[in-house]
């Protein structure tokens, strides 16, 4: 009776073991994470000017997982933008941005894409050549909003510590724009494409 007992205890304590190896997690995506990510830019508005105006940005984010597939994001990030004018310096580009995401793939593996939507809050200072004068300069001064799309993948160094890639791409409207400090009353529609790479840390839930 005591061989049988300890056959059982031993076959169960070998079944919990194999469990947890199986079903052991490779990819903490739920609770709180930080990152920090940077990338390229492409910001373009047909309203004001034809050409893609490009640069280099950085951001951080915070992130919480509701489960191992849906989260909250909030990301702010900043870039320095090339003027498409000649003699003309890089302005700075400021977004803040709040969205949502689902993961796929169970929290079992180490590879794990998303795709995620967003609102996105832009502010940003330029220098144009003027339409009369191309000698003298128009400072122009603009607030926008607008959604867009992302997507990406996370490959989980450990449980914990992850790094990713990712693509986004958001359209959108200015609130407010003023040229030399005078408020305009049109719209002016832009588009944004972002591509970047980030290493991220994800706490224990």
């Amino acid at each position: 009776m005591k061989i049988i007992v300890s056959l059982v205890l031993f076959f169960l304590v070998l079944v919990k073991g194999i469990s947890q190896d199986v079903y052991s997690v490779e990819s903490q995506t739920k609770g709180l994470s930080l990152g920090g990510y940077f990338g390229k830019l492409a910001w373009t508005s047909e309203d004001l000017n034809a050409q893609s105006e490009n640069g280099f940005y950085y951001g951080f984010h915070s992130a919480y997982g509701f489960n191992h597939q849906w989260s909250l994001h909030v990301q702010t990030q900043f870039a320095s933008i090339k003027s498409p004018f000649e003699g003309y310096s890089n302005y700075p580009y400021f977004e803040l941005e709040i969205g949502g995401r689902y993961f796929f793939m169970p929290n079992t593996q180490k590879w794990r894409p998303f795709l995620g939507v967003h609102v996105n809050y832009s502010k940003h200072r330029e220098d144009y050549p003027s339409a009369l004068d191309p000698n003298e300069n128009v400072n122009l001064r603009m607030i926008a909003l607008g959604v867009g799309l992302s997507g990406g993948i996370h490959y989980f160094v450990n449980s914990h510590v992850s790094i990713f890639g990712f693509g986004q791409a958001t359209f959108g409207g200015s609130t407010s724009a003023y040229f030399d400090g005078v408020i305009s009353t049109e719209n002016y529609g832009f588009s944004a494409f972002k591509f970047g790479v980030g290493l991220a840390y994800h706490f224990k839930d």
